[in-house]
């Protein structure tokens, strides 16, 4: 469903923000064949060090719909999925 909905959709972004390593989290991403971009948290940690602000209430994982300015659509999967159509 992410395919024919959101790829296509040059206005949306889904993201997820895993907490592992860029190994372990790659590893995971390809087993389950993930469709959309997946920021290790490794990376995820990096930004945050240099000053960069993540809103990470629920913790790991966590799955964002962005638009293509940036903006923070949804920030929770229940939200991130139901608006982006996917189950």
């Amino acid at each position: 469903m992410y395919k024919s909905k959101i790829s296509k959709d040059t206005s949306l972004e889904l993201v997820l923000l895993s907490g592992d390593n860029e190994g372990d989290a790659l590893k995971w991403a390809k087993e389950r064949r993930l469709r959309w971009p997946m920021i290790p948290g490794d990376t995820v940690q990096a930004f945050e060090g240099k000053g960069g602000k993540l809103d990470l209430k629920g913790g790991f994982p966590s799955y964002f719909l962005l638009s293509k300015d940036g903006e923070v659509l949804a920030d929770n999967k229940e939200e991130v999925f139901k608006l982006a159509g996917l189950k």
